[in-house]
């Protein structure tokens, strides 16, 4: 426990018994603002049984949660609706509506939480969609996509409103692997956006020394472990010994993301400056 800051959330002594089976027993752990918990463990320790009762889904037999400090158990209604205005869960069931489209179904927490206009509600939940890559199924039913597909619709639907506090249930069951990175990068606090010879990353609530911070790491995984992974051909005017260079720019820009994505990518390619450069030795063709 962090003994210098008071945690965001924070279990204590709580038990669950479902019949004669004990799932949780006597647990303590804290979550504190700003960062990311994981909880891992086999199918059937209570993972999913845990999340539901920070929402208030269930009830611990014994022991108490707290948020800011304030058990949860005693809040007013009042304080319990703001309270729990402020997260978003992803269930592990996906938890879709069948009558209703993947647009809608995304666009759902928008409509009824929030006094947005129908065009921003559009913009806002087709941006979720083209992140989780579902434009082209927006207008389809849960019954008519895979389950995958379903799962990228409960995360967009989870991350629509941009809540402080968002529970995801196995995020990337039946993902592949590279929707699988891109997914536990938005669960990790950031969302990535990537053309042929770029990459954006959209930090919430940020600042530049974190944005410096990242831009610093990827240079040094790269160089660890990215140059070995670059498959290059060579040119018919490139000798034995030659090799190729190459620079990585980045730009840093401030904005809306959800709604101004093009813009913002404007603005970090004009405030772009060379942050390291990398030579790498073309291997000769068999």
């Amino acid at each position: 426990m962090d003994a210098q800051r008071e945690p965001l959330i924070e279990f204590k002594g709580i038990s669950k018994t479902f019949g004669t089976r004990n799932i949780l027993n006597r647990i303590d752990f804290s979550i504190y603002e700003g960062e990311v918990t994981t909880l891992i463990g086999l199918s059937g320790t209570g993972k999913s049984v845990t999340l539901k009762h920070i929402i208030g889904m269930l009830e611990p037999d014994e022991g108490q949660i707290l948020f800011r400090g304030q058990p949860i158990d005693k809040m007013s209604k009042r304080e319990w609706n703001e309270y729990i205005s402020q997260i978003s869960y992803m269930f592990q069931n996906n938890a879709l509506f069948d009558s209703m489209t993947v647009y809608e179904n995304v666009a759902m927490p928008l409509k009824y939480t929030t006094k947005l206009k129908k065009k921003e509600i559009e913009a806002r939940a087709m941006a979720r969609i083209e992140q989780t890559e579902l434009t082209e199924v927006a207008d389809k039913y849960p019954s008519e996509i895979s389950g995958g597909m379903q799962k990228r619709a409960a995360l967009a639907r989870a991350l629509v409103t941009d809540p402080n506090i968002v529970l995801f249930d196995e995020p990337t069951t039946g993902q592949d692997p590279i929707r699988k990175n891109a997914i536990l990068s938005m669960v990790a606090g950031f969302s990535s956006r990537q053309t042929i010879n770029e990459y954006a990353t959209v930090l919430p609530y940020s600042d530049l020394d974190e944005a410096h911070r990242i831009m610093a790491d990827f240079t040094r995984d790269f160089q660890a472990h990215g140059i070995q992974g670059i498959e290059m051909q060579r040119g018919e005017d490139v000798s034995d010994e030659a090799g190729i260079e190459f620079s990585v720019l980045a730009g840093l820009a401030q904005g809306k993301p959800q709604i101004e994505i093009e813009s913002v990518m404007e603005f970090a390619r004009f405030n772009q400056k060379e942050i390291s450069r990398f030579k790498c030795k073309v291997e000769e063709k068999s």
